[in-house]
C-alpha cells in the first residue's frame, strides 16, 4: 500500500510509468535512500537555497559599495571641479577668441586676394563643370545611395562656371539661393586634393 500510496501521490497510479515509478520508490526505500522524485525534489530546494544565499550576499555587496560610492562621490565631484578649474584657467577665458581670431585671419588674408593686381592674366578654361561628370552622377543616380551625389552634380553644372588663368582660379555661384564669386591666386594654393 505505501508503494501504490506514493504512485497515487504523484498522480502516477495505474499507469506503468506510476508502477515503475512506485516499484523505485519502493526499492529506494529499502536501500534506505531516497526515492528519484525525492532526490530530484532536495536536489531542486539545495539550489534555491544557494539561489537565496548568493543573492543576498550580492544585495549586501552593493548596499555596501553604494554606500562607499556616496562618501567617494562627494569627493570625486570636488575633485572633478578642481582639475575643470586648473584646465579653464591653463587655456584662459580667451581660448574661443583665439580660435575667433585665427578664422577672421585666414579670411582677411583670403579678402586681400581680392586687391591682388591680376591685370593682363592669360585665361587658359572658362565654363561649366564637365559634362562627364554630369552623365556618370546621373547614370549612377538610378541608385539610391549615389542620388545625392547626383543631384549635387545636376546642381554643379546648373550653377556653377569656373574661369582659369595664369594667377588665379575663380569660381562663380550663380544659384537662386547663394551668388557669390571666390577668387583664389595661386600663392593662396596650399595644397590640391582631387
Amino acid at each position: 500500500d505505501k508503494v501504490l500510496g506514493r504512485g497515487r501521490d504523484l498522480g502516477m497510479a495505474g499507469t506503468a510509468s506510476g508502477r515503475s515509478a512506485a516499484c523505485a520508490a519502493a526499492a529506494a526505500a529499502a536501500r534506505g535512500r531516497p526515492g528519484p522524485v525525492a532526490a530530484r525534489r532536495a536536489r531542486g530546494n539545495a539550489r534555491k537555497r544557494i539561489l537565496r544565499t548568493t543573492r543576498a550576499a550580492d544585495a549586501n555587496a552593493d548596499a555596501d559599495a553604494d554606500a562607499e560610492a556616496n562618501v567617494q562621490g562627494v569627493d570625486e565631484d570636488a575633485d572633478f571641479e578642481k582639475r575643470l578649474s586648473k584646465l579653464k584657467s591653463a587655456k584662459g577665458s580667451s581660448g574661443k577668441k583665439k580660435e575667433a581670431e585665427k578664422k577672421r585671419k585666414g579670411l582677411s588674408s583670403f579678402r586681400k586676394s581680392a586687391e591682388m593686381d591680376f591685370t593682363g592674366e592669360t585665361v587658359f578654361y572658362e565654363g561649366k563643370p564637365s559634362a562627364g561628370d554630369l552623365a556618370v552622377n546621373a547614370a549612377l543616380g538610378a541608385t539610391l545611395i549615389w542620388l545625392p551625389l547626383s543631384i549635387s552634380a545636376v546642381g554643379r553644372y546648373l550653377w556653377l562656371s569656373y574661369r582659369v588663368t595664369d594667377k588665379r582660379i575663380t569660381v562663380t555661384n550663380s544659384s537662386p539661393l547663394r551668388k557669390e564669386t571666390l577668387d583664389v591666386g595661386y600663392e593662396e594654393i596650399v595644397d590640391v586634393v582631387a
